[in-house]
């Protein structure tokens, strides 16, 4: 009987963690095209059983695209489940490694099914509203900013950033509603108001303007950096 191979796959920003629970091996992939090339070669050479990684937010996106292609059985799995079984098992530390190696354990014993990618429009419209939540984040915290100070040199200082801020949060907001006629209006920031690009109040910008009636209204815009 042929040996099972289970592979836990720890993913972050700078690279992959991979234990090999057959073997115990250990090894590292730089989380670039490249890395995921070389993980993947590996892989096809390993004849996994199941491969496992956690959701990241999207980072996993990359790897599990790679091992789709690759006809590799890629298990993407919510992070709260490889928690609790850690609990389970009495495995509290937590490392890159050690997280690869639980992956690979909790592979052997719950077999969870395998992750097929979304269809490319799907990830497009998830990554715009992940893009668009980010920024909405960002014009939050420079209004509690604002809020919190009271000389006018720091108030114009800190505005600064908000108007391109918003204005790419609108363009942004706009493609994922797909309105017609669902352009913002941009009222002036505080700094470059008046100067060449800058929008003015009742102005819609050429990126954003479809049409004008029937306009969307986004609470989150309200604010362009006038210290409110």
């Amino acid at each position: 009987m042929a040996t099972e191979v289970f592979i836990g796959i720890d993913i972050s920003k700078p690279r992959l963690d991979v234990f090999n629970l057959a073997t115990g091996e250990m090894l590292e992939f730089a989380n670039t095209p490249s890395g995921i090339q070389a993980f993947v070669k590996f892989a096809k050479k390993a004849k996994p059983t199941l491969l496992v990684c956690e959701s990241t937010g999207g980072l996993e996106q990359p790897l599990l695209l790679g091992c789709s292609e690759a006809k590799l059985p890629l298990a993407v799995v919510n992070p709260r489940q490889v928690r609790d079984f850690s609990r389970a098992m009495g495995k509290q530390a937590k490392t890159d490694a050690i997280d690869a190696v639980m992956l690979s354990e909790f592979a052997s014993r719950m077999r969870p099914e395998i992750t097929s990618p979304a269809p490319e429009e799907l990830r497009a419209l998830e990554a715009l509203v992940t893009r668009r939540t980010q920024i909405l984040e960002m014009l939050t915290m420079e209004r509690n900013r604002l809020g919190s100070t009271r000389e006018e040199n720091t108030v114009l200082d800190k505005a600064a950033p908000i108007g391109p801020v918003r204005s790419s949060e609108s363009r942004s907001g706009d493609c994922i509603l797909g309105i017609p006629g669902g352009g913002h209006e941009y009222p002036d920031a505080r700094v470059g108001a008046g100067q060449p690009g800058t929008p003015s109040p009742g102005h819609a910008t050429p990126e954003c303007s479809r049409g004008g009636a029937g306009g969307v209204s986004d609470p989150a815009l309200e604010f362009a950096g006038t210290g409110r």
